[in-house]
């Protein structure tokens, strides 16, 4: 199974990021998956004490044109895209972008959405999400019954 993972980057520390697809990518790679995920390329952004939304122009990896692609690349090779949306306090343009194409491109998203007065929050992202989680933990244990699945196990 293909797993693009998405989260709010902007605003965020790289060590936050980086720590959170690392554990992700390290979890989900021991159950066989293939992960995709957004610092593909980004090593030189690694001292970012914050993310900004655009204009990077030291890595060909790191323009607005290459993380576009390569993100939505990304997600048209999935077969699952599970975009966590946890304790954020602006939209995210970037993961409502993954959860756009992912929908049109028929993909199975999963999306972590917590609070219900998260700023994505919006019909645009109910009615995209195949299947929306109030915790954290209950969409990862509903990503690895996926996996499980795929083995020919009836997982309930």
């Amino acid at each position: 199974m293909n797993i693009y993972f998405g989260r709010p980057i902007t605003g965020c520390s790289a060590d936050e990021v980086v720590t959170y697809y690392k554990q992700v990518g390290a979890h989900y790679g021991s159950l066989g998956a293939k992960i995709f995920q957004p610092m593909v390329g980004k090593g030189k952004l690694r001292n970012e004490k914050q993310f900004k939304s655009n204009g990077y122009t030291t890595s060909p990896c790191s323009t607005n044109h290459a993380i576009l692609q390569r993100d939505l690349w990304m997600v048209e090779q999935s077969d699952v895209v599970f975009i966590d949306l946890s304790n954020t306090k602006a939209v995210s343009i970037g993961c409502c972008m993954e959860l756009a194409v992912a929908h049109w491109l028929r993909k199975y998203t999963i999306v972590v959405m917590p609070e219900e007065d998260n700023p994505h929050n919006h019909a645009f992202v109910l009615e995209a999400a195949d299947a929306i989680f109030r915790n954290r933990e209950e969409a990862f244990t509903y990503l690895d019954k996926l996996i499980e699945s795929q083995s020919g196990k009836v997982v309930l």
